[in-house]
């Protein structure tokens, strides 16, 4: 899956468009060292200034950009990195958190039904036939302003094999009857190089539930490390479990 990443940066990068590829030594890209083995890849030191903001020529940019990653993702049907779709992706997040001790006993049994039922529901609104090679995690913080050089789209790492519209829903500022001009500014940079199935819109609230059942998934193997309750007081904690359980009951009935 990390050799996947690297391939599909460098195939971006050679198409110019602004990312950042892992260093080349030798023809490999991912390395091991020490007893047991730790895997590790070198990227060029390459810093630049976080976006808060877009005009409307930013939004068109930003769309621009995410056009020409998703006409390459779409060259790639088969792949190792996941299907970020319900009944894969988020049934897989469940199991992670079934499978750990992060979640609180009393509340398991509520938040597996919560969780079925959002599976149930939202997976047949997704079709494989229009599913590319995204980004995956793409919000403002995984876009970097470098100076003379533009906008790049920085952290890979939770690339995935999805719907186009997920690499673009977390990216505007509230839902989408609160972000109608961005919306529409980015579409129109989008559309310069790639043409949007508008009716991926309807996917929304769906991924926005993917996303929390994700978190609290990533929450659950991260708090394993000793400092986790440091950075994260209220994580696991019955007023999360119990706000988390409520929210993913909304995406529900806002899906009905």
């Amino acid at each position: 899956m990390i050799g996947e990443e690297h391939k599909f940066l460098a195939e971006l990068a050679a198409q110019e468009i602004p990312v950042i590829p892992p260093m080349v030594f030798n023809g490999q890209t991912l390395f091991h060292c020490g007893l047991p083995p730790i895997p590790y890849t070198l990227f060029p030191k390459k810093g630049g200034r976080a976006l808060d903001e877009f005009d409307k020529d930013g939004w068109e940019m930003v769309g621009r950009i995410i056009a020409r990653v998703h006409q390459v993702g779409a060259k790639h049907k088969n792949t190792t990195r996941v299907t970020w779709r319900p009944a894969v992706a988020t049934r897989h997040h469940v199991e992670v958190i079934n499978k750990s001790n992060y979640i609180l006993p009393d509340f398991l049994p509520s938040f597996n039904r919560a969780a079925e039922a959002f599976i149930k529901q939202a997976d047949p609104l997704f079709t494989a036939d229009d599913f590319i090679l995204l980004h995956g995690d793409l919000h403002k913080g995984n876009l970097i302003h470098r100076p003379n050089e533009g906008i790049f789209v920085v952290d890979f790492d939770d690339m995935c094999f999805g719907p186009p519209v997920q690499d673009i829903w977390m990216l505007l500022p509230g839902r989408v009857e609160q972000s109608k001009n961005e919306l529409e500014w980015f579409l129109k940079g989008y559309e310069t190089f790639r043409q949007f199935d508008w009716e991926g819109l309807k996917l929304i609230d769906a991924l926005r539930g993917m996303r929390l059942i994700h978190f609290a998934a990533w929450l659950a193997i991260q708090s394993a490390e000793p400092d986790f309750p440091k950075h994260f007081p209220e994580a696991g904690t019955k007023r999360y479990w119990n706000e988390l359980i409520k929210n993913i009951q909304e995406v529900l009935f806002s899906n009905e």
